[in-house]
């Protein structure tokens, strides 16, 4: 009877620890997004990548490409609405110029294959996912878009963007 109480103890402790010590948590669906962004920025499925942006990301996005394109040749003056229509449609020389630059400047490789991805917070629609690559991290604001987390990009970084165009 000892040997059979000692066994149920093991069973119960076995229960209860392993699944504790054994085994990761799944990935959230906010860190799945960010990471598939990164993923679609390295295969360079700049459709994938643009889609999975908020709808505020790519209208403030639209704006600035618009001020840089005039900035840099003063005889294009592309509208936003011109803009966001190039990059909805993934239209070659818009998509490949600006997605490769953001590629390259935000290292979408490295992050992809090397960082950790974690959920910081989330409350009803809105989430903070921190990316940590090497000694960086940054946080990344995640808004729930009808029933997908998508990219806040400019809803996370817009003024550090602004402030760097000023410069420009």
């Amino acid at each position: 009877m000892k040997k059979l109480s000692l066994l149920l103890l093991l069973a119960l402790i076995a229960v209860i620890v392993v699944p504790l010590t054994g085994c990761e948590s799944k990935p959230k669906p906010q860190e799945i997004a960010a990471k598939e962004f990164f993923g679609a920025l390295v295969k360079e499925d700049y459709k994938t990548a643009w889609e999975s942006c908020t709808e505020e990301t790519r209208n403030q996005m639209s704006e600035l490409i618009g001020q840089v394109a005039k900035k840099m040749n003063p005889q294009v003056n592309f509208t936003t609405e011109q803009v966001r229509k190039m990059m909805d449609d993934n239209e070659n020389g818009m998509r490949d110029s600006c997605w490769k630059s953001f590629k390259t400047s935000v290292k979408a490789d490295e992050v992809y294959k090397d960082a950790q991805f974690t959920l910081l917070s989330e409350s009803g629609n809105n989430a903070v996912v921190k990316i940590t690559h090497k000694d960086e991290s940054i946080e990344l604001k995640m808004i729930k878009e009808g029933e997908q987390w998508k990219i806040g990009w400019m809803e996370s970084f817009g003024d550090e963007v602004r402030k760097e165009l000023d410069k420009m």
